[in-house]
């Protein structure tokens, strides 16, 4: 039997994404009886060398499997990388859910508001190498391989969410006592691809209140809350390869305003119109202002007569984890059994 090392990059506060990231670890070490997890930290040369040394001591070779979440990594251990697939090493480049391909005319443009360091993530050539290198590469959405102009990929929602850790809401009867409606904007407003600057925008609406989700920082066990407090998530981003965010509204049986740039919202477009997604209380709005606060309008009046039933697509897509794990091992299985 190969042997498979999944190798990603640990991030030392709690996240939805890097919880996620790390129990799928720990699902694929429980369901291979020969997989071996390298939690990755560059936080000091000490911890990096450290992470290098336990996967060289894997001795991995011809037709092992090395799984690589996260482009720094490959880009911290390239070298080694190379000498591994000159081995037969099989390589799969699992993208990262923040890991979404703006441009350089994007960060041209937003220059001001975009943190250095998060310059990479926007740029083609920080995973030309990553996906060149890689045997195979595994897309959250598939925007993220035409950006590239990558036709040998795979597209897998290979994350999701705990759904005990994001409950159903049952009833949403704020409008029955009163006409003020919370509505949550539950990103990073320093991001500035996240699209803070919308929700700014609509903050002079009267009749709502605005809040952001992040304002009080919960463990992850009781993010659910926020999401069971409000009457709407309001997710604006420029761009979401995935989105483990939508993944937990939709799971609490949230109303939802977002846009299409979103790669959740792609999945659910190929199976429903838009007009069909309102009915279950999701509306995809154009990437304005005006767009939005048309979204703002829809949603309340849908709420004023009818309550929410996005569960039911997070069911249709399987967005839980243990069917999102399944369906990379199954996935693995495949590739242990091929000759590429």
């Amino acid at each position: 039997m190969s042997k498979i090392a999944y190798l990603y990059k640990r991030k030392k506060r709690d996240s939805a994404w890097s919880t996620v990231i790390s129990e799928l670890g720990d699902f694929l070490q429980k369901n291979h009886e020969n997989c071996h997890v390298i939690p990755v930290d560059n936080s000091s040369l000490k911890d990096l060398n450290n992470s290098k040394i336990d996967l060289k001591n894997l001795n991995l070779n011809k037709n092992d499997i090395l799984i690589v979440n996260h482009a720094i990594c490959v880009w911290l251990f390239l070298r080694y990388f190379i000498s591994l697939k000159k081995r037969g090493v099989k390589i799969i480049f699992l993208f990262h859910e923040h890991e979404h391909i703006l441009g350089i005319k994007y960060i041209l443009k937003n220059m001001k508001n975009i943190r250095i360091k998060e310059w990479l993530r926007h740029l083609k050539f920080w995973y030309r190498v990553p996906t060149n290198i890689s045997t195979s590469t595994i897309c959250l959405s598939s925007s993220q391989a035409f950006a590239l102009n990558k036709s040998n990929f795979e597209r897998i929602s290979f994350l999701g969410i705990d759904p005990l850790n994001f409950p159903e809401k049952k009833n949403n009867n704020s409008l029955q006592s009163s006409d003020l409606l919370t509505i949550m904007f539950p990103h990073d407003p320093q991001r500035f691809d996240k699209g803070n600057r919308f929700f700014e925008k609509l903050k002079n609406k009267k009749n709502f209140k605005f809040i952001y989700g992040r304002s009080v920082i919960l463990p992850y066990n009781e993010v659910f809350k926020k999401y069971h407090d409000s009457d709407i998530i309001f997710l604006p981003s420029d761009s979401e390869s995935y989105s483990l965010v939508l993944a937990e509204a939709l799971s609490t049986n949230s109303c939802i305003i977002t846009n299409a740039n979103v790669g959740i919202i792609q999945l659910l477009l190929s199976i429903y119109t838009t007009q069909e997604l309102e009915s279950f209380g999701l509306f995809i709005c154009i990437h304005s202002d005006i767009g939005y606060e048309s979204g703002l309008i829809k949603a309340k009046t849908f709420l004023k007569k009818k309550q929410p039933n996005t569960i039911e697509l997070f069911n249709i897509l399987r967005l839980d984890k243990k069917s999102a794990y399944e369906r990379l091992l199954k996935y693995l299985y495949r590739v242990e059994k091929s000759d590429v």
